[in-house]
């Protein structure tokens, strides 16, 4: 498992078959939840398995990608045929849930060759869909309105988490919508205005 150097990655366990960890990435507006996964290969240990990945999705209520070695056999599919057309596919796969889906609606996975493993490399790009998406900026005009505050604190208290890393990055996101949205209800596009007046 590799990633880039400004995307914040924090482990939540581990064991042989597993590594769950939350991804706090620059440009996303919020953490989600990754399973790399190396499935177990015994057919005996494939039941208790998938029931502790269920069990995942019940403790975290963040956005979720399972990607790797789903092992439902060596090969998962075979077409049936002999001699050179004889086919077989293996089960190396990223599975998403609808809410990482909606949050990464342009995302992909491509297969690399495998050089030193038996598996292929998967890679899963998120950001093609979020090119040149503007930054928040915190306008401090805005602290001149008594209403900003509000606008603040109900946002700050809407979003709980367990784990206060979670916490506090997606208390940050629904601060930065609130107080985005606040600022076209009240004020429109200011930037747009500034330039039809000159």
């Amino acid at each position: 498992m590799a990633w880039k150097s400004s995307q914040r990655v924090e482990p939540v366990e581990m064991d042989k078959n597993v590594i769950l960890c939350l991804f706090h990435l620059e440009l996303s507006p919020t953490p989600w939840l990754l399973s790399a996964i190396y499935g177990p290969s015994r057919v005996s240990e494939r039941s208790t398995f998938w029931k502790k990945m269920a069990g995942v999705k019940e403790r975290f209520s963040i956005p979720w990608l399972m990607i790797g070695d789903l092992n439902g056999g060596r090969y998962t599919w075979r077409n049936g045929r002999r001699g050179l057309a004889f086919a077989k596919v293996r089960l190396d796969r990223a599975l998403c849930d609808e809410q990482w889906r909606r949050l990464y609606p342009a995302a992909s996975v491509t297969m690399h060759p495998a050089t030193f493993s038996d598996h292929n490399p998967l890679l899963k790009k998120v950001f093609s869909m979020m090119q040149g998406k503007r930054s928040f900026k915190f306008q401090a005009a805005w602290t001149r309105d008594n209403r900003s505050s509000l606008v603040v604190k109900k946002a700050w208290i809407s979003y709980s988490s367990f784990n206060a890393g979670t916490q506090l990055l997606g208390r940050q996101n629904n601060t930065r919508k609130a107080l985005t949205s606040w600022n076209r209800n009240q004020f429109g596009n200011l930037q747009s205005e500034i330039q039809l007046v000159k």
